[in-house]
């Protein structure tokens, strides 16, 4: 009787749930952008609070738990921050401004010779390679942000190549090479600003640095001093020739940062909502966002409205709105990522670690900075990898009066990348000019509401047309095998069609549900093992031919098999974290 009446009071709960409009979406904006959230920063108590807050919206939108009976992932980070007074010396003397200490490094005190690398990048693939050349074992390196002609279409650091232009990457690269110390030169572009708030302590990491350097941004300013030479006139030289210009200074730095580190949590934020057709439930659809920022540094809130407060209640809305509607056909799994702003951190660890099996996962969705509007535009940065994803994403767009910009790349600039690193498909939406990016001005104020509620309606048009498309949604599965859109089931007489989706290879060729297979390409197939071995054995060829029992009667037909289309690497252009 207990149990009846539970069910009775969760089904009036929900019948009496208040429907999301774009009141409540500015309610949850302005709140989780708010001083009580103190800038939401990865294992802070404003981060803690942002995440119980999300998981109330989670529960209150009827999402099933993702982690057993709990919304939550326990991420484990290294906090770092700073046990006493840094300092620098140049040549014997002091240096009281000019340069500040970063989390790229560990701690450490460090007495040696600097050798200025250029960009600080290691590229030989691409002909490109600053340490070639020069010595840099047991010295101080110093280089410049960014890559040569960066920001320009002649630049060779694009697509996947992006990662040689990371800070993280540099860092890595130098302490290969046997550096004992990093200097980054920060001041030549407009955005180094906003980076130098974003790198300074206290910070969070993935693990513990006591193999990295110490490392220091240093002002253009103070980097003249040290290599007798402007950089801006360096970065020009290298620029013009696409060469390389290291060399040895008569320069020597005395440094002490005693930045200390220590282990604790962050949480991911989970909750799935269950599809409602038999087959395909079992596959999902992960519809993601970052919900940390940067929280307080130097005694000031960084608020991160637009970023990414505006993609966490985009997740929250559509939780809602999924569960509220018809629920689709596919299973969805919300999720709000701790950690992203420092090296996506929670994405990383629930790719590691994911409540459901990885190869059901058909696809990723990231929500990241869709606050401030594109002047009528919204990008859907790999959505052009396939044809059905563009369509659907144009559709949806073009219904809420949005023009799609759809590219077929995703980049590596934000949470989607964890996925993609694990070959899942993944789409970045992003919709916002913000020249607040990653300062205390990102405030809530300043999000344009009406064309928040519009992205959040496109995004649901395009969410629900996924989850409810009767095809295959990405022509190769994880493994690097053909999804045909079947359903197979082992029988005594081979494999028992059991579904077949209507818009994918099988069901173009005309296989039925209830065939079925005895033998594709002529080899027989009597279990799931020797069809997937056929599969392998095609590789690029055009379609197989399967041998089909229906009615009794054997049958042949031609599956015509996905083409690989070439992929564009070009990355969207959005800041580098």
């Amino acid at each position: 009787m207990r149990k009846v009446v539970l069910l009775v009071v969760v089904a009036v709960f929900k019948a009496f749930a208040a429907p999301v409009t774009k009141e409540t979406v500015r309610g949850w904006l302005t709140e989780l952008a708010s001083a009580r959230m103190e800038g939401r920063g990865t294992a802070s108590e404003g981060g803690a609070r942002a995440a119980d807050y999300i998981v109330a919206r989670f529960r209150e939108a009827g999402l099933k738990p993702a982690f057993g009976d709990s919304f939550r992932q326990r991420v484990p980070v290294v906090r770092l921050e700073l046990a006493g007074r840094p300092s620098l010396l140049v040549n014997g003397t002091p240096c009281k401004k000019g340069w500040g200490v970063t989390v790229l490094g560990s701690g450490g005190e460090v007495e040696a010779e600097v050798v200025f690398c250029g960009y600080g990048i290691s590229a030989p693939e691409l002909g490109y390679d600053d340490y070639a050349g020069v010595n840099v074992k047991g010295k101080a390196v110093i280089f410049l942000r960014g890559a040569p002609r960066w920001g320009s279409k002649k630049t060779p650091f694009q697509g996947r190549s992006v990662k040689h232009v990371t800070l993280s990457e540099k860092v890595s690269v130098a302490s290969k090479h046997g550096a004992c110390a990093v200097l980054i030169v920060s001041g030549l572009k407009k955005d180094d600003k906003a980076a130098r708030a974003h790198l300074a302590p206290p910070a969070v990491r993935r693990s513990h640095s006591s193999k990295l350097p110490p490392v220091l941004l240093v002002s253009p300013k103070l980097a003249r001093r040290i290599l007798g030479k402007a950089p801006a006139d360096l970065a020009r030289k290298i620029d013009a020739t696409l060469k390389p210009c290291s060399f040895c200074t008569a320069t020597r730095i005395k440094l002490s940062v005693p930045l200390v580190e220590k282990t604790t949590y962050a949480d991911n934020i989970a909750g799935i909502l269950e599809g409602t057709d038999n087959d395909l439930k079992g596959r999902y659809i992960v519809v993601g966002a970052h919900y940390d920022h940067l929280g307080r540094r130097g005694g000031k809130i960084f608020y991160g409205a637009d970023d990414n407060a505006s993609g966490t209640v985009c997740v929250m809305a559509l939780a809602h709105l999924m569960h509220s509607d018809n629920p689709p056909k596919r299973s969805l799994l919300f999720v709000c990522f701790t950690g992203e702003e420092w090296g996506f951190i929670g994405s990383r660890y629930f790719v590691e670690h994911m409540p459901v099996d990885k190869d059901a996962v058909a696809m990723m969705l990231n929500f990241d900075m869709v606050g401030r509007g594109l002047g009528g535009k919204i990008c859907f940065f790999g959505a052009a990898g396939q044809r059905l994803t563009e369509r659907l994403a144009k559709d949806a767009a073009r219904r809420e009066n949005l023009i799609a910009r759809c590219t077929p790349f995703a980049g590596y600039r934000s949470d989607q990348a964890s996925f993609l690193r694990e070959n899942i498909p993944a789409i970045f939406i992003y919709c916002s000019r913000n020249p607040d990016y990653h300062t205390p001005r990102d405030t809530a104020d300043k999000i344009d509401y009406e064309n928040l509620w519009k992205v959040i309606r496109v995004a649901q048009r395009f969410v629900s047309a996924l989850a409810n498309y009767d095809g295959v949604l990405t022509p190769w599965r994880r493994d690097g095998l053909p999804n045909l859109g079947l359903f197979l089931e082992e029988h005594k007489d081979g494999l028992l069609v059991r579904k077949v989706l209507r818009h994918s290879p099988a069901g173009r060729a005309g296989v039925r549900s209830g065939d079925t297979i005895v033998a594709a390409d002529a080899k027989p197939c009597r279990t799931s093992e020797e069809f997937e071995k056929v599969l392998k054995a095609a590789g690029n060829k055009r379609c197989i031919s399967l041998t089909l029992l229906r009615k009794s009667k054997r049958r042949k037909l031609k599956i015509a098999l996905p083409r690989r289309r070439k992929q564009n690497t070009r990355s969207p252009k959005l800041p580098i974290r």
